[in-house]
């Protein structure tokens, strides 16, 4: 190990010269022999590096330096620094002569029984990543935060906390992005997810990831490329609501409940009245949910958008709004939203 090529020279630059002082006290400041010699080898090539550059057409280190770092994303995804053709000639056969890919990146896949002039013809592999930042697991009826990255992989859409089996995954490139020649690749669009763990039909455990609808990533991805929404109809079934993914699912029947009237009177602005054994909650609106033969309509269309107290609609059922929508979603033949 010769620390000696560390030392100042007059003939240094100024960043050689930076690289230099910061490389004997990285160096020096290790006890252990294996990471000084890492550290040792570490600098004496990023050295190296300077001084090539500093000696051929990049005079200012500095630049080159920053210049790399400043495509570092790029240089992680192997994503072409300059626009591509896209033409017959500038593809290679990778799978059963049906697709190929772009010589300039695996990641762009021609599926080759398509015209190049078709709008789903080229599809791009490095279109989005995940960012994950929550699970849900239905299994154990848990939800925990958990953040890491990974990924391009099917993504499903939620919406109101509902995977209704609409998803995502091959994302194509617009023809009118290369019709004229010089495509430029973009780095992945992160799209923030929650993994989402289940049983399926044949009992076994399974793993999806899901956005919600209005996620702006989301929507800017379907902005810059052309994203078909499909439909899983297996997913679909399972009716997997994000918001009732909580131990109290397990600890409350909610298929068999039967709703009666707890008041009668008037409070504030609310009153229950009776006719013909049907009871209807008043308010300014108007009805806004009515009880007979123990079935519950609740007039949800009148008050989604409005700023009305819901906990009359405990003291008229003895169940907040929330825990009527969540019998709602279990099924419950004996309540109706409208």
């Amino acid at each position: 190990m010769d620390l000696n090529i560390f030392k100042p020279d007059d003939s240094d630059r100024a960043f050689i010269a930076y690289i230099k002082r910061e490389a004997l006290s990285g160096i020096t400041c290790h006890q252990n022999g294996d990471v000084k010699q890492y550290w040792y080898d570490y600098y004496k090539a990023l050295m190296e590096l300077c001084k090539a550059s500093a000696e051929s057409i990049v005079k200012d280190s500095y630049d080159f330096i920053s210049n790399i770092i400043s495509k570092q994303d790029y240089l992680r995804y192997n994503i072409p620094l300059y626009p591509i053709d896209i033409t017959k000639n500038d593809f290679e056969i990778i799978d059963n002569e049906i697709l190929c890919h772009h010589k300039r990146s695996f990641d762009l896949v021609w599926i080759s029984v398509h015209k190049l002039t078709d709008e789903k013809s080229i599809y791009y592999r490095n279109a989005y990543s995940l960012q994950i930042k929550k699970t849900f697991d239905f299994i154990e009826k848990k939800v925990y935060d958990k953040k890491h990255n990974d990924l391009q992989y099917t993504i499903f859409i939620s919406k109101g906390g509902v995977i209704n089996g609409d998803f995502i995954d091959f994302i194509f490139i617009r023809t009118k992005d290369y019709e004229k020649g010089n495509l430029r690749l973009n780095l992945p669009i992160n799209i923030p997810v929650c993994e989402v763990f289940f049983k399926d039909k044949d009992d076994n455990k399974s793993l999806i990831y899901a956005v919600d609808h209005r996620e702006p990533n989301l929507k800017l991805l379907m902005e810059k490329y052309n994203c078909p929404i499909c439909n899983n109809t297996e997913i679909k079934e399972l009716k997997l609501n994000l918001r009732y993914c909580t131990n109290d699912i397990k600890k409350t029947n909610y298929d068999n409940i039967i709703f009666k009237p707890l008041n009668l009177n008037e409070k504030n602005d609310y009153r229950v009245t009776e006719e013909n054994q049907r009871y209807d909650l008043h308010c300014k609106l108007g009805v806004i949910a009515s009880i007979k033969d123990g079935h519950l309509t609740v007039y949800y269309s009148k008050i989604r958008y409005k700023k009305i107290d819901h906990t009359y609609f405990t003291w008229f059922t003895g169940y907040t709004l929330d825990q009527l929508k969540r019998i709602l979603n279990s099924n419950n033949q004996n309540i109706t939203f409208v």
